[in-house]
C-alpha cells in the first residue's frame, strides 16, 4: 500500500508473521489491530475469520479514504461493518461506501465519513471502525451467482459451457438423410 502525501500509514505484523498495512488519505492512525473474529451478524451462517479494528484522529477532511491489506480475500470472503448493534454487509452495499476489493492484491478500500453511519464513535475528528471478514458458509455455485428476468438481452443457459459439435453433426446427418430421401 502506497503512503499518501497528506495522510498516514501503519504496518503491523500478525502472529503468523504476515505484514498488513492501513493507509488513510488524511489524519492520524491511533490504533490498528487485527484479531481473530468471534462473531458475525445474527442469523448469518458465515464463519468469522478476522476482525480489523482501527481508530483515526486529527482528520482534515470529513470523508476519509481507507486502504487495508494485503489480506486473504478469496471469492467466498464477505466483509461486514459493525456500528453499535447494527451490522452492514459491505459485500452487498459496497457501492454506497465506494468499496473496492482487489482480491488479487488482497486490498480493501472504502470511504468513511466522520460521524457518518459507518463511524462507531460520536466524537468529532475521530473515527472508530471495526470490520469483520467472514467466510461464506454456503457460497453460490461456480457460474451460478444471481439470476434475473426481464428485458436486457435475452436468455442464456450455462454461459461458460463449451461448444459440443455432436449435436451439430447429428443435425447435419439428419439433414443429409432427409435431402437424400427427397431425391429418391
Amino acid at each position: 500500500i502506497a503512503h499518501p502525501e497528506n495522510g498516514s500509514g501503519k504496518i503491523i505484523t500478525t502472529p503468523d508473521g504476515k505484514k498488513i498495512g492501513i493507509m488513510i488519505n488524511n489524519g492520524v492512525i491511533d490504533k490498528f489491530e487485527i484479531t481473530p473474529a468471534a462473531i458475525v451478524p445474527p442469523n448469518s451462517q458465515d464463519q468469522p475469520k478476522v476482525k480489523i479494528s482501527f481508530t483515526l484522529s486529527h482528520l482534515n477532511n470529513n470523508k476519509i479514504r481507507v486502504n487495508i491489506g494485503p489480506l486473504s480475500l478469496d471469492e467466498n470472503t464477505v466483509i461486514y461493518k459493525k456500528v453499535g448493534d447494527k451490522w452492514i454487509n459491505f459485500s452487498e452495499y459496497g457501492k454506497r461506501y465506494n468499496l473496492e476489493v482487489d482480491r488479487t492484491k488482497g486490498i480493501i478500500s472504502f470511504d468513511i465519513q466522520d460521524n457518518g453511519e459507518l463511524d462507531d464513535d460520536l466524537d468529532l475528528n475521530k473515527i472508530d471502525d471495526p470490520i469483520i471478514l467472514a467466510e461464506q458458509k454456503n457460497p453460490p455455485a461456480p457460474g451460478g451467482g444471481t439470476s434475473s428476468s426481464g428485458g436486457g438481452g435475452g436468455c442464456s443457459l450455462a454461459p461458460n459451457a463449451g461448444f459440443d459439435p455432436t449435436l451439430f453433426l447429428l443435425a447435419f446427418a439428419l439433414w443429409l438423410y432427409a435431402r437424400r430421401k427427397r431425391r429418391i
